[in-house]
């Protein structure tokens, strides 16, 4: 649940002052790697506690694509942060982003508390 509401709190955080470069290291990366995981250790879990086919299959279409209806935010985020006085903040999302990202699906779903999260 603490992911979950550091996701939230990620895009409301910075939604003012924030900003990244557009490229393979951004947050917007950073953050795709760590939705889709996320995404799919979700589902990883329900399959693996039997539930049934059709309300699997429901949750994933509700999924697909809400990774990616966040990017536009994200990238406005990343467009004004790179000299600004959230620039750190956002490398400190992004680093919480790849080690989230990073985490087999076991420990994610354990709801850890993530040393490159604390800061954020």
């Amino acid at each position: 649940m603490r992911i979950l509401i550091l996701i939230a709190a990620t895009v409301l955080a910075l939604k003012n002052d924030v900003t990244l470069a557009d490229d393979d290291d951004s947050l917007a990366e950073a953050f795709m790697a760590q939705c889709a995981h996320s995404q799919a250790c979700g589902i990883e879990e329900m399959r693996s506690r039997g539930m049934d086919a059709g309300m699997l299959q429901m949750i994933e279409a509700r999924m697909e694509g809400q990774c990616e209806a966040q990017l536009g935010q994200i990238n406005q985020i990343e467009s004004q942060a790179n000299s600004g006085p959230n620039a750190e903040k956002v490398e400190l999302m992004k680093r919480c982003f790849l080690a989230m990202a990073d985490m087999s699906c076991s420990e994610l779903l354990d709801d850890p508390e993530i040393p490159e999260c604390q800061d954020v």
